[in-house]
């Protein structure tokens, strides 16, 4: 027997609510709306999704998951005041509706466009727990993007994977920027629900929900986009079967790695990816994409053509390189075009903006006291290093340790100009354990000094993942539903 509603007789306030109870209550749900769609039974799914989104446990889920959303985003940095008023969330959950409407924050005062911000995503959360689960059944296994139990280290080990073997050319294409010319209608039809949800959607829509800042970021937005570009993976693999059949080529496979609105695919024959980007043409022109906008072009991993050997994806740079080998039985070494290594490494861009930031904090706080400024720093610089650290060397991160510390040297000397710089480093570096010259603050805590010292990327400890990519039309769904 599945439970569908909380009883609001034993609800009291926004603390009173057992969130064990609903997190089952929505996962049970889903699970079914899953199970429905994998039998294609559709009129089920509508029926189940209305179900969801009436529920009580959906709306105090949706509410919950947009307030934890809303502490890490900029833009709503001011909204304490409605995570702090408990009354107020209680009220927005319980009214919660998909009306086809979107609260307007124009011509409204600085805490009413937050509410009516905060109201805005929560929908969308809403939203997405009726939806998820139907497209989970349906999405294509090669596509990792903002998809429950896939991440970018997914996409990363695809790729690895598909050229750890051969070099390959590369088709790379980048839709981000040409979402706001899509065919709305069409759109909308494609994701195959309901009158009331599809009027939702065509308000998002119509709010610029697509626009290649939004695209790239989890909500509405980004679930859209693997709507839109669901069939890629089956249109190449008709392309192959036929095509490649007809043409006598090898039955080598051509990969298709998908992350949003960005996608790789890999083959080692220029002239395929060619006719390959010709077919993939006439189905991004039938979406009513803009393609001044759109981005392709093909590289090779290893050798140099029209562009440098390598491409960048997800922040990445992904480049082939030669290994060293051995002359016979002699201890020359040379470099062997047949023993290929796939280096994967932050891309110079990622690394550049990662450096702007920790300079444009270093040199925005420079009256700010060094236990404030650690504060600031020591968050961007572990989810930066974490981010990163499966693709990335030691070297790397001692780089950018030398130029924190140059940049933290220089802070240091125009709080306090007219100090030796002896006194510089006994005020503010200092030696702990095996470590000399630590950026941190003297502290006495219950009589007992202590020092809250600045993380290093070199110093971030993380564990070894044991994440496993969801194979198939599982994707999380199915696993991750079961209570």
């Amino acid at each position: 027997m599945y439970v569908v509603n909380l009883n609001m007789k034993n609800i009291n306030s926004w603390s009173s609510i057992d969130w064990t109870l609903v997190n089952r209550n929505v996962s049970r749900l889903q699970l079914r709306i899953f199970r429905a769609s994998v039998q294609k039974d559709l009129g089920k799914v509508h029926k189940l999704q209305k179900l969801l989104l009436s529920s009580e446990s959906a709306k105090f889920f949706a509410t919950r998951k947009t307030e934890q959303l809303t502490i890490d985003v900029n833009n709503f940095c001011s909204c304490e005041v409605l995570c702090g008023c408990k009354l107020k969330k209680m009220d927005i959950a319980i009214n919660l509706i998909l009306d086809g409407k979107i609260n307007s924050v124009k011509k409204a005062t600085e805490k009413l466009k937050l509410i009516r911000s905060f109201i805005n995503r929560a929908k969308q959360e809403l939203a997405l727990l009726a939806l998820i689960p139907q497209w989970e059944a349906n999405f294509e296994p090669c596509n990792y993007g903002f998809r429950p139990g896939r991440s970018i280290f997914d996409a990363l080990e695809a790729v690895l994977s598909a050229l750890s073997k051969r070099q390959a050319w590369v088709l790379q294409v980048d839709a981000s920027e040409c979402f706001a010319s899509i065919d709305h209608d069409l759109l909308t039809k494609k994701c195959n629900t309901f009158p009331s949800m599809e009027n939702q959607i065509r308000a998002w829509l119509k709010d610029n929900a697509l626009n290649s800042n939004q695209v790239q970021t989890e909500g509405i937005s980004s679930f859209l986009v693997n709507v839109a570009f669901h069939g890629v993976e089956n249109l190449l693999n008709k392309f192959a079967s036929s095509f490649l059949k007809i043409d006598h080529y090898n039955s080598e496979s051509i990969n298709f790695i998908g992350y949003g609105c960005n996608f790789l695919i890999l083959y080692s024959d220029r002239d395929v990816l060619e006719k390959v980007k010709i077919v993939l043409e006439s189905f991004l022109e039938s979406l009513g994409l803009d393609f001044n906008l759109l981005k392709m072009r093909i590289v090779h991993t290893y050798k140099k053509e029209v562009h440098p050997p390598g491409f960048d994806f997800l922040g990445f740079n992904i480049i082939h390189k030669s290994r060293w080998g051995y002359v016979g039985n002699t201890k020359k070494r040379i470099f062997s075009e047949r023993k290929l290594i796939t280096l994967i490494n932050p891309s110079k861009n990622e690394i550049k903006i990662h450096l702007r930031e920790l300079k444009k904090i270093i040199k925005s706080y420079e009256g700010v006291s060094q236990e404030k400024l650690i504060d600031l720093l020591n968050p961007v610089i572990e989810r930066w290093t974490l981010s990163k650290s499966q693709f990335s060397t030691s070297r790397l991160f001692q780089k950018l340790d030398i130029y924190l510390y140059k940049h933290l040297w220089d802070w240091s000397r125009k709080r306090h100009p007219m100090m030796t710089e002896t006194k510089i480093k006994v005020s503010y570096f200092h030696k702990l354990g095996n470590q000399s010259l630590v950026f941190a603050k003297k502290l006495t805590v219950n009589n007992r000094e202590i020092y809250k010292k600045l993380l290093t990327h070199s110093s971030v400890k993380f564990g070894k993942l044991t994440h496993t990519k969801n194979k198939g039309i599982s994707s999380g769904s199915d696993s991750t539903m079961k209570s």
